[in-house]
């Protein structure tokens, strides 16, 4: 089954990981975007999976952006299934 889910990137300069619990779910594990926790929770073996992950255009986004990359590939999502969709900073 296809599972497509949207996300944004923060703005913030520093992420820190936390614990996001959702209800009837499994333990948390710590991350730094709450939709990293969705997709564990909701992901089931032979599901092809899509991301799009909204950002504006400027340097906290780009690196945070390189922080969910990391941090999905630890679910096994590879960076050819995340669109990244830019919008002005302005």
């Amino acid at each position: 089954m296809l599972k497509t889910y949207i996300t944004t990137v923060p703005l913030q300069g520093k992420l820190d990981p936390m614990l996001y619990q959702r209800e009837r779910a499994e333990a948390p594990t710590a991350t730094c975007f709450p939709i990293v926790q969705v997709m564990r929770d909701t992901l089931e073996p032979g599901d092809t999976v899509q991301l799009l992950a909204i950002r504006q255009e400027n340097a906290d986004t780009a690196r945070n952006y390189q922080r969910l990359l990391e941090e999905l590939a630890q679910l096994g999502i590879a960076e050819h299934q995340v669109r990244q969709i830019d919008l002005p900073e302005d």
